[in-house]
């Protein structure tokens, strides 16, 4: 196999709008495979995936080389046709424990100051990410129209989140006695 195909496959999939960052991983790791198995087939490929420790890893090896081997299939290139029969290792997935009513309740009780419980307001309101709130300023709370702008969100793209009245309240009172009531 030709470990130059690769290099077009990690550009086709960025041309696609997928995800670079996932192009440029399957890319390292597919060299790595093909440098190790210069002519692959499906028991190497397993042999190759197990070489991990690390289930995530596995899961991560396996989807490379089936993306790869689509990728083949469909530009009509022979040599993964086994790539379907490649299983992923299947990871746990622990449930996401979430912030329920009493839990905001109590930390609205047990606040101490005034940025504490805007804290708490703008969280529960907005559904911010804590390095979201940690960013922001004071110029992206628009309270005539009742919104936040988050400048950059995990995606890495703005977007507009709306402001409880609240949480529109509690950002008031703590930005007046930041700035002495001006």
């Amino acid at each position: 196999m030709d470990i130059k195909l690769v290099a077009e496959f990690q550009l086709d999939w960025h041309l696609e709008g997928k995800s670079k960052q996932t192009a440029k991983n399957y890319a390292f790791d597919l060299r790595r495979f093909l440098t190790a198995c210069s002519n692959p087939s499906l028991a190497q490929a397993k042999e190759w995936v197990l070489k991990t420790d690390s289930i995530v890893g596995r899961r991560k090896r396996a989807q490379a080389i089936r993306a790869f081997g689509k990728w083949l299939a469909d530009q009509g290139i022979p040599g993964f046709e086994w790539y379907k029969q490649l299983p992923l290792t299947k990871e746990k997935t622990l449930p996401q424990q979430t912030v329920v009513q009493s839990d905001y309740e109590r930390a609205l009780i047990n606040a101490k100051s005034l940025r504490d419980k805007a804290i708490i307001e703008v969280l529960w309101s907005c559904g911010l990410r804590l390095t979201e709130l940690a960013v922001l300023e004071v110029t992206d709370i628009d309270f005539l129209g009742g919104y936040i702008v988050v400048r950059q969100s995990k995606t890495g793209k703005p977007r507009i989140v709306p402001l409880s009245p609240d949480a529109k309240r509690a950002l008031r009172r703590y930005l007046q006695g930041r700035t002495g009531g001006s």
